[in-house]
């Protein structure tokens, strides 16, 4: 394998230099759900409870280059206290730089009951397919035994759901937000002519990297496997759903669609001028939540019933919740493509 295209920093996070050297040898080990992965843990330490395997002419096929154990270095496991496995990790490369990256099992390609011709982001099949500035990269995959492998994904601790806490409630951060807006949709266009759909479009999932003052948003897909965004997760059958941010037919029927992707923009879009501070239907637990959504499905639903759980944000422009509500029509054709936002916000700007 050509490993230069591996270590390649030049699109993704910023290198992190490590002039001292740790004089103390790796924690011989075993991890548990029960004991965290010890700093600077060997990759050959991670105890798998999980049986699944990846064929690994699966992975040759879809070209992803195979990483060697002792070029990673397992910081923690971030999902430890929810029985999940990905690893917070750093990837060292041919010129001493270590790259931020996350270590966790490719998700299993799941049938849905709409028989969707659709790609799911990040499975296997989707990854070779993935090229774009916006999207984390998958460096390739490690082995931790004959049997399992996990891969090997850019990550950052910054995300947009941290950051944009930290923002003052006012206009003059107009221009940081709508530069966070197009590059998401600049992403999002892409999955939509790569037919893939995202399935957890969320602020957590934004990763905010910065380098020279310039900022980049890299769009992920396992914040659900991270213990400190648990609470905005529910269990439905065999999934972690985000249902505050998922259409009614997704979380009910498994009904997903590249129109799934412009409702949870929507979603994601409300929360963002929100400055993360409210989350939606929040006047209702997610169980009750589940059983509205159950109600609707049977009964039948409109878009006028679904903004009630979207109170307009306060410095919501008139143009941008009328977005918003688009995005969250009831129905798949009412919802806006990435190719009708992105014409909107080249010729008339939302704010």
């Amino acid at each position: 394998n050509d490993n230069t295209s591996i270590y390649d920093t030049t699109t993704c996070s910023e290198p992190i230099h490590f002039h001292k050297k740790v004089e103390t040898k790796p924690t011989k080990l075993m991890v548990s759900f029960k004991t965290p992965v010890a700093p600077y843990a060997s990759v050959d330490l991670i105890h798998h409870t999980s049986q699944q395997s990846f064929d690994n002419g699966t992975l040759r096929n879809n070209k992803l280059p195979e990483i060697t154990q002792d070029s990673l270095m397992v910081i923690r496991n971030i999902g430890l206290n929810n029985h999940n496995e990905c690893f917070y990790s750093e990837l060292s490369s041919n010129d001493k730089l270590k790259i931020s990256v996350i270590l966790y099992e490719p998700q299993k390609k799941k049938e849905s009951s709409s028989k969707s011709a659709h790609l799911r982001f990040y499975t296997l099949t989707t990854l070779k397919k993935l090229k774009h500035v916006n999207l984390v990269r998958c460096l390739g995959y490690v082995r931790t035994s004959p049997e399992r492998y996990l891969l090997v994904t850019e990550h950052h601790l910054h995300n947009l759901y941290d950051h944009i806490k930290t923002l003052s409630n006012d206009e003059s951060i107009y221009s940081e937000l709508l530069m966070y807006v197009e590059q998401i949709v600049s992403a999002l266009s892409y999955l939509e002519l790569s037919n893939i759909i995202h399935h957890d479009l969320t602020l957590p999932n934004c990763l905010l990297y910065v380098d020279n003052h310039q900022s980049t948003i890299k769009i992920s897909d396992y914040a659900s496997l991270d213990d400190k965004y648990d609470i905005r997760y529910h269990t439905v059958g065999e999934q972690k759903l985000a249902i505050r941010y998922l259409p009614t037919e997704a979380v009910i029927k498994d009904d997903w669609s590249l129109q799934t992707n412009s409702y949870m923009f929507g979603t994601l879009l409300w929360e963002m001028f929100n400055f993360a501070q409210k989350i939606p239907w929040s006047n209702l637990n997610d169980e009750e939540l589940f059983l509205l959504f159950e109600k609707w499905t049977l009964e039948g639903i409109n878009t006028n019933e679904i903004t009630l759980g979207f109170e307009r944000p306060q410095l919501c422009t008139d143009r941008l919740f009328a977005l918003i509500e688009r995005c969250l029509s009831s129905t798949n054709s009412d919802r806006p493509s990435f190719r009708e936002i992105s014409l909107c916000l080249n010729e008339t700007p939302l704010f």
